[in-house]
């Protein structure tokens, strides 16, 4: 169960500050010969801190930063347990949990939570890697509007035990691809990747980590300039919708024999005037394990093996021309409408894999002369400039779609400008299409291309 997706007795947080206030952290070291350990921390909440009817008391136990560790560190992957609950653990490269001790303790008397937090390599490392957590407990009485005391002889302790590395240990894998160049001739990329693992034993967990680093040409914008994912091969995304570090939801494995799946790491370029094209690194990292320090040591094999890189190039589809005008501070939206005979396209019978990438260039003049920057948009990635400059902005990639032998797709177009009169800047619109296709589908050189321009209210 990925980080965020099980969480603990949740309810809105209150504003006060807490009437009592404990916390406890330490770090698990993790290593070549014990790849995984773990550790058990008690919160106790004795029974005349509950007996307070506006009492709330909640424990909260995340990952954090150990000493020197940067949220790009080497691979690793974190659960979270009450030891007492049947509940999954909570897995990811940052978890955390919350548990509300008046819904885990519902008697009169001590409430005694324990909480297991283990951590595993996610893929080789070269020396020790040390991982950080903190367990909080906190209490709260009376409400926001009159807090309350803390009732004599109230107590909340948290204790740690002592760190122990895994007996069971973990299985491991990484593959990793450098310098993949992401831009208008380069907009998409597909790694398909093979998990190979064994069957999937009760109280054995698998989980993945995607890391990545994206280097701009230009840090001259605040716009993400590539997505990057990992899927299953029909295109179900199986990764957190983050950058940086995403948790991956690995499939399971029922075989007997162990089981072949094929993924695939799937970045797009975002599109964008000159200067937002990218360099990306990436590492995808996975483990199978166990959060039992009883367990007997894991056997198999987890392997993650890639085929060659597949950088998608685009394919000349044609083009159109339009105008649009703008002004009197209202945005002005537009929307080119393709028509692609579908039967031109090869290895994709309802457009899955198929995309439209828009370049698009705009010669603006303004009646009244303003100097007012104007905005100029494709789809969600844009450009700007002043009436008289020439507009350049390169779109992201526009899904097709197909049926019956015709496939359409649809381009948006937006244009704004602040402080001038209405319909006072004319904005004259070239855009040229390319069609960009996934590995294993194939595009004719003479694919027909219609096109269509409507104004969108």
């Amino acid at each position: 169960m990925l980080a965020g997706l099980a969480v603990a007795g949740t309810s809105p947080a209150p504003t006060r500050a807490p009437t009592l206030s404990r916390e406890s952290s330490g770090v698990l070291t993790l290593s070549p010969d014990e790849p995984a350990a773990t550790v058990e921390v008690t919160v106790l909440a004795n029974a005349a801190l509950l007996a307070d009817a506006t009492n709330r008391t909640v424990v909260g136990v995340r990952r954090v930063p150990a000493t020197g560790e940067g949220p790009d560190s080497a691979g690793v992957v974190m659960a979270i347990e009450a030891v007492e609950g049947k509940v999954p653990p909570v897995i990811g490269s940052w978890p955390s949990l919350s548990d509300d001790l008046k819904l885990a303790c519902q008697f009169t008397g001590d409430c005694t939570r324990a909480y297991r937090i283990t951590a595993t390599l996610a893929g080789p490392v070269e020396g020790p890697v040390t991982v950080g957590w903190l367990v909080t407990a906190e209490t709260r009485m009376g409400t926001d509007a009159s807090p309350g005391v803390a009732p004599a002889g109230a107590a909340l302790t948290i204790t740690a035990g002592k760190p122990a590395p895994l007996a069971a240990g973990s299985l491991s894998a990484s593959v990793d691809t450098t310098g993949i160049r992401l831009d208008a001739a380069h907009p998409r990329f597909v790694r398909v990747v093979t998990l190979v693992q064994p069957p999937r034993a009760d109280g054995t967990w698998a989980a993945g980590v995607l890391r990545s680093t994206i280097t701009r040409d230009s840090t001259a914008s605040y716009e993400q300039p590539v997505a990057l994912r990992v899927e299953m091969m029909d295109g179900t995304v199986i990764s957190s919708a983050s950058t940086g570090v995403q948790d991956v939801a690995l499939p399971g494995c029922d075989d007997p024999d162990g089981c072949r799946t094929q993924l695939r790491v799937v970045g797009d370029w975002q599109g964008g005037p000159k200067g937002q094209e990218s360099t990306v690194d990436w590492t995808l990292g996975g483990s199978l394990f166990t959060t039992d320090p009883g367990a007997i040591e894991l056997t198999g094999k987890l392997s993650l093996e890639p085929v060659p890189l597949v950088e998608d190039k685009p394919i000349p589809a044609g083009g159109t021309t339009h105008s649009l005008l703008i002004g009197g501070d209202k945005t002005k939206d537009q929307s080119v409408n393709l028509s692609i005979d579908g039967r031109a396209i090869h290895g994709s019978d309802d457009g899955k894999g198929v995309f439209v990438q828009a370049t698009m260039s705009a010669l603006s003049r303004s009646k009244s002369g303003s100097e007012k920057s104007i905005l100029f948009r494709v789809g969600s990635t844009g450009t700007e400039g002043v009436p008289g400059a020439d507009l350049h902005v390169v779109s992201t990639l526009f899904p097709v779609k197909c049926g019956g032998g015709s496939c359409t797709a649809t381009i948006p177009i937006s244009a704004w400008v602040y402080g001038t009169p209405v319909d006072d800047v004319t904005l004259d619109w070239t855009l040229d299409a390319a069609l960009v296709v996934d590995p294993g589908i194939t595009v004719d050189a003479n694919i027909q291309v219609g096109y269509s321009v409507q104004d969108r209210p």
